[in-house]
């Protein structure tokens, strides 16, 4: 298990992993396996790509869980999920396209490691007790697998939908599963820089500093 970590942003090596581009339905949250194939540990950046339903301009709340293994038939057990983040949307893409959002936290999946994702629509209700009529998450009837050669995304099941944040996270994993079921979206992920690369970073950065406080 490696889990949630703070490591220096990756630039030049991030990556869009996408799993079925296209959608038939949309309900309210998407599970879905990533598989680490490679030798190096990756980390997820925390920006997702979701396909959401709608003519576009949308405002709702998303959030992205974690699970230190695969699926695993505990699919409606929100004990064993943590919460990587939660990412505001103001205003979606058409439906058919991407919207990306960004929970503000990574995520290390080690070398041959698989975990579990799970990516809910998580809006409650507004002040007049009226819930979303759009942005929900898309998705594809069966199971398939997309991968790039070093992670795969393997597809699961979908959740349906019963007002989000009311009455809490159980409500969301708690709800009506369909299974197997292909979530619609890209995950973003970037190999993890070795020991020797964030000394040599460490060292440019000293260097940097230094040179920058001769010039002054």
């Amino acid at each position: 298990m490696i889990g949630l970590a703070v490591v220096p942003a990756v630039s030049s090596a991030q990556t869009w992993l996408t799993a079925s581009p296209s959608a038939t339905t949309y309900y309210g949250g998407s599970l879905f396996n990533f598989t680490n194939d490679s030798a190096t540990d990756l980390l997820l950046t925390g920006r997702f790509d979701l396909n959401l339903s709608g003519a576009g301009g949308s405002s709702n709340s998303y959030q992205v869980y974690t699970k230190s293994s695969a699926l695993s038939g505990q699919e409606t057990d929100a004990s064993v999920w943590t919460l990587l983040g939660t990412s505001a949307v103001a205003s979606s893409n058409p439906q058919g396209s991407f919207t990306t959002i960004d929970v503000g936290n990574t995520f290390v999946v080690g070398a041959g490691q698989t975990i579990g994702l799970a990516v809910f629509l998580a809006t409650g209700p507004d002040s007049n007790g009226d819930f979303p009529s759009d942005g929900f998450i898309g998705y594809s009837s069966g199971a398939h697998s997309y991968s790039d050669g070093m992670a795969t995304i393997s597809t699961g099941l979908t959740k349906g939908y019963r007002g989000g944040f009311d009455p809490g996270v159980d409500q969301l994993f708690d709800v009506d599963t369909f299974s197997p079921r292909s979530w619609s979206g890209r995950v973003e992920y970037a190999p993890v820089p070795e020991p020797a690369s964030l000394a040599a970073l460490g060292l440019f950065s000293i260097g940097l500093f230094a040179r920058k406080r001769k010039k002054s």
